[in-house]
């Protein structure tokens, strides 16, 4: 039963996936909303019926606040979104985000159920180079204004079938049309660099590039990934 929620899931999505199995292909899904919540964040709420929970950290900024921020978007902040230092990336329990991002997990659960064992989302299953380049379908968590800190993905072209032109990701516009194909091409990227296509794409960070010393990796696996192209130094 799909219940009163809304799915955001035409036929022609259904049709596709069906398809797929039918050529034995491989689909990448990019979705543009956090899969997960800040572990802090979800403890808080299941305690909250008893109210016996109390933070125990030290303020330091927003973006250090486990209840707000996940690792992945501290992450972010500190190795993509370099030059913006006064901006932090969106964050599902403090911005409107989250409303989309409940959504988008709702939407995981039905991909889940269409493609059952054969569905890859890293870091929730074990992030593994062997196990990306070979899995069937893979759904993964992307940010386009991440992506977009690129300078070579900015560079990208999105084709035009209508007028056989190209656009660069760049001169896309805003909007959420253009924050889908951005989406569209960081798995592209993602594609590249895990071994499943040839081509002269950027780099993403995977899960494997957050050092130890810095990032609770075990956090990371219930939190989640932002998967966005890597960004030169020196870059705008």
């Amino acid at each position: 039963e799909k219940g009163s929620l809304f799915f955001p899931v035409s036929e022609c999505v259904c049709e596709i996936i069906k398809q797929a199995r039918k050529d034995d292909a491989q689909i990448i899904i990019g979705i543009d909303a956090a899969l997960a919540w800040p572990v802090k964040f979800v403890k808080l709420v299941n305690s909250a019926p008893a109210a016996d929970h109390l933070p125990n950290f030290k303020p330091d900024g927003a973006i250090n606040n486990p209840y707000l921020y996940r690792e992945t978007e501290r992450f972010i902040k500190k190795n993509v979104m370099t030059v913006a230092k006064d901006k932090s990336p969106l964050t599902a329990p403090g911005d409107k985000f989250g409303n989309n991002s409940s959504k988008g997990q709702v939407l995981v659960a039905w991909f889940k159920g269409e493609c059952g064992k054969e569905l890859y989302r890293p870091p929730f299953d074990e992030w593994n180079q062997d196990k990306a380049k070979k899995a069937k379908y893979t759904l993964l968590e992307v940010y386009p204004a991440a992506s977009m800190k690129s300078e070579e993905f900015r560079k990208l072209n999105w084709p035009n079938n209508e007028t056989s032109n190209e656009t660069s990701m760049e001169n896309l516009g805003k909007g959420d049309i253009a924050d889908a194909k951005r989406a569209a091409m960081t798995c592209v990227c993602y594609a590249a660099t895990v071994g499943k296509i040839n081509g002269d794409y950027p780099t993403v960070h995977a899960p494997s590039d957050a050092d130890s010393k810095k990032y609770n990796l075990e956090t990371i696996k219930k939190e989640g990934w932002i998967f966005s192209p890597k960004v030169k130094k020196g870059s705008k």
